[in-house]
């Protein structure tokens, strides 16, 4: 199964959200904590659901997941059920992808797929309104109220110059070029090993041991990558699924492929799914209800509150309601709160 995603990978979904959701809105919104799934509508293409399932996954499908929408489920509901997706993008080559929507006002949400993951909503100034965890460190707090900010950059694949991967090779102190691709510039094992396979370099040979025209090579291989054209495939090794991958690679070379016509399909299909059984699904059902029914006597119980509270302050000023009464259904009378 499917551990993760890398950056490229990540980079492949989101031009394909940004194709297949263009100009859709959240029609529902469900879910809790780090795995929500927010459905999509647009006239063009119909339904589409976005699963957010942090810190590992995000892809498109056309089902939901059985899911019990509570606390942060239900404040993205508040803030972006109805709302029009006007962008979604890749942060540079950060596992961060930043989803652009437009209601009454702006707002952006934010998922970190990485370390212990999060998602993130903010106003259109970037001020966090609710995070599924709130987090902090030295250099940023992921808390209501606060700015939101990246974590500080690594190198940018996307836009690395052959000048910045040459100082950058330079000076690492990783013991072997895959390990510098994968760590330092953020390619992930697989995509190191990938990019050294095309460049017909030896994964292993220390970096301050490669001659310019490996490095060459190397970086040649990493534009190549990102510039590679889809053709996803889940790959598989007997019955078990090993990856899923938006294009061909070297690494898994021999190896059974199951194309798609998307990369959310692949994804979707080496995603590792917890079995839920009917009785399960029924609980969940319940227990959606419940939230609901709760937060309507909430509001109940504050109406209430306000009836109560007026009828006390009819009993209190009796003399002056009782005096209006007897002038006719038009009487007014003024009672200070």
């Amino acid at each position: 199964m499917k551990k993760s995603l890398a950056s490229l990978e990540i980079g492949f979904l989101v031009r394909e959200m940004a194709k297949q959701l263009k100009n859709a809105k959240i029609s529902r919104i469900y879910g809790s904590g780090k795995h929500i799934a927010l459905v999509f509508h647009s006239a063009s293409t119909g339904k589409s659901v976005a699963n957010l399932i942090v810190p590992n996954f995000l892809y498109m499908s056309e089902a939901k997941f059985a899911l019990e929408t509570t606390g942060f489920g239900l404040k993205l509901r508040k803030h972006l059920e109805n709302a029009k997706l006007i962008g979604v993008e890749q942060i540079k080559s950060e596992r961060i992808v930043e989803f652009g929507f437009e209601k009454e006002a702006a707002y952006k949400l934010f998922v970190e797929l990485f370390s212990k993951g999060n998602i993130i909503l903010c106003d259109g100034e970037g001020k966090i309104l609710a995070a599924a965890e709130h987090q902090q460190w030295s250099t940023r707090t992921i808390k209501p109220g606060f700015v939101y900010k990246t974590p500080e950059a690594k190198t940018d694949i996307y836009n690395l110059k052959k000048e910045a991967f040459e100082e950058a090779i330079k000076q690492t102190n990783k013991e072997s070029i895959v390990k510098f691709l994968a760590v330092d510039l953020g390619l992930s094992g697989v995509y190191g090993e990938e990019a050294c396979l095309r460049a017909g370099v030896d994964k292993n040979k220390k970096p301050s041991e490669a001659a310019d025209k490996e490095k060459d090579a190397v970086f040649e291989a990493i534009k190549g990558l990102i510039e590679e054209k889809p053709n996803p495939a889940a790959v598989l090794r007997g019955a078990e699924i090993i990856d899923a991958v938006p294009f061909e690679l070297n690494v898994y070379s021999g190896l059974e492929k199951k194309p798609f016509e998307i990369y959310s399909s692949a994804v979707e299909f080496a995603f590792p799914k917890e079995e839920v059984s009917e009785t399960q699904s029924r609980i969940n059902n319940v227990k959606r209800i419940i939230s609901e029914q709760e937060a309507r006597i909430a509001e109940m119980e504050k109406e209430s509150e306000e009836s109560r509270r007026k009828g006390e302050l009819i009993y209190e000023n009796y003399a002056k309601v009782k005096s209006a009464l007897s002038k006719g259904k038009y009487g007014k009378v003024s009672i200070e709160l």
